[in-house]
Parts: structure tokens; C-alpha cells; sequence
């Protein structure tokens, strides 16, 4: 899977760009629910930024869709 790095909606901080929550599901088709079921248990790293707003690593989505995806085994 691409990382979508280039993408506008990224948000710079520290200088690694980060997505919000909606953007990846915006980005990879999945909803918000287990989006942030996997952040509050500690599945989908993420962090506070302005202590409300979620910023998540492309890396670690990509990483964290890997993990949860069922490989089709026939």
C-alpha cells in the first residue's frame, strides 16, 4: 500500500506530517469507529495534538492495517 504523505490534508508536526483520524478513513475506505476503537486500545499509535485532535503516523496506519488484515488463504 502507498503511504499518502503528499497528501494536503496532512499535518506537520515536528516535522513528520500526520493524519487525522478523518482522513484516514477518508483515505482508506474504513470507518471512524474502529478507528478509534484501535487508538484506545493501544492498537493504532496515535497522539494528542492541542489535547483534543488525534494525529496518527502513515507508517503506523499502514502498519496497523496490515496487522488486522485477514490474509485471503484459499
Amino acid at each position: 500500500m502507498a503511504t499518502k504523505t503528499a497528501d494536503p490534508k496532512a499535518v506537520p508536526l515536528e516535522g513528520r506530517l500526520r493524519f487525522r483520524p478523518r482522513d484516514v478513513s477518508e483515505q482508506y475506505g474504513i470507518s471512524l469507529t474502529p478507528i478509534y476503537q484501535a487508538i484506545y486500545r493501544g492498537d493504532l499509535k496515535a497522539r494528542r495534538f492541542q489535547s483534543r485532535i488525534w494525529l496518527i503516523e502513515p507508517k503506523d496506519v499502514e502498519d496497523w492495517i496490515e496487522r488486522c488484515s485477514v490474509p485471503n488463504v484459499a
